[in-house]
């Protein structure tokens, strides 16, 4: 089933909770991948500067979830956590991001 973009409709907006194994696991792809220098953020100094603030928050069971460093309000982290959110998408249906000459 299709919009009329030509995205499938279910790959449009995959729901998901704020926190769990989705977003841990995502946060260490994310990080495995920018020290590979895989993520392409054309060194962007608000990307770079929000990547500074981003902390791991350990939860009950282990898992890890982005917040803000030392919880400060001013400290931003939209960019990796939209980052984090696109990998979960990614990684849960990697066919529906992959492109054809077909």
């Amino acid at each position: 089933d299709l919009h009329s973009n030509g995205w499938l409709k279910k790959s449009c907006l995959i729901p998901r909770a704020q926190f769990g194994q989705d977003i841990s696991q995502a946060m260490e792809h994310l990080n495995i991948l920018l020290k590979e220098k895989k993520i392409c953020y054309l060194n962007n100094p608000v990307f770079k500067w929000m990547l500074t603030n981003v902390e791991a928050s350990i939860g009950k069971k282990e898992d890890i979830s982005p917040v803000k460093l030392g919880n400060n309000r001013a400290h931003k982290i939209d960019g990796p956590v939209a980052a984090i959110n696109a990998l979960i998408s990614y990684v849960k249906n990697p066919e529906n991001y992959l492109i054809s000459d077909e």
